[in-house]
């Protein structure tokens, strides 16, 4: 950066801490962003529990960013590298706002599935995770987390817009268990026939595989959530809803 470059940032600043301002009364109030979508709920938890972690380790404000350029003095490479690292932190904490907002958004939405269920990507991944669930059930030599990050990596063949539909899916996206349970059946008779412990068995491994993402998204911080959740924002679903908002 240069000088100019530098005091255009400074001078935008202003901006950005008004509307962090803003944004924290909001969270301040959990009734503001409650709603009737427990799966949605949950994801702004941990969400907004993200949030207030990136905000405490921001300066509090643009004047206490101007003291700390004051002190850099005329190092302009130091004053560079700290403007970046502050915009990049704002960047993240502005977009894990706007997935905050869409969630908040699309929580009394429905998705309406087009053609068969069984061609969706909801149910794919449901049938994905339990097909790889077997396959790991009695994997000794791995950890339960190196189960979970086989299991759960259906979304990584997606690109970023189907990442996101499937998040969406599977907030607002109601497959009736029944559906799935009637194609995941067969799998569980062919490995287990009759055997009752091996289902007993197969139900507790997914009830700890489950753990295992819950756990991780306590200690997750905000970088890691956006990075996962802001495919929602890019998702055909999002997009034509905000369309939809905009030209009404």
């Amino acid at each position: 950066m240069n000088w100019l470059e530098i005091q255009e940032s400074l001078n935008n600043l202003s901006a950005r801490y008004m509307e962090l301002e803003a944004n924290n009364t909001f969270l301040e109030k959990e009734e503001n962003y409650e709603t009737k979508n427990q799966i949605v709920n949950i994801g702004v938890f941990y969400l907004v529990k993200a949030i207030k972690d990136k905000v405490k380790q921001m300066p509090v404000s643009d004047e206490e960013v101007r003291k700390q350029i004051m002190a850099f003095g005329s190092d302009v490479n130091s004053i560079s590298d700290y403007l970046r690292n502050l915009s990049n932190d704002f960047e993240t904490y502005e977009t894990g706002m706007e997935i905050v907002k869409t969630l908040i958004e699309i929580s009394d939405k429905q998705y309406d599935f087009q053609g068969d269920i069984k061609d969706s990507l909801l149910f794919r991944q449901r049938i994905d995770f339990h097909t790889k669930a077997l396959e790991m059930m009695d994997r000794n030599d791995l950890t339960l987390e190196q189960k979970y990050d086989y299991i759960d990596s259906f979304d990584k063949t997606l690109s970023e817009e189907e990442q996101g539909e499937l998040h969406i899916q599977s907030i607002i996206g109601n497959i009736e268990n029944a559906v799935v349970q009637t194609a995941v059946a067969p799998m569980l008779m062919k490995a287990f026939k009759l055997d009752v412990r091996k289902y007993d068995a197969f139900a507790q491994f997914i009830i700890e595989v489950g753990s295992v993402g819950e756990n991780r998204l306590n200690d997750e911080p905000l970088e890691k959530q956006v990075s996962d959740y802001k495919s929602i924002l890019v998702s055909p679903f999002v997009k034509a809803m905000k369309h939809d908002v905009k030209n009404k």
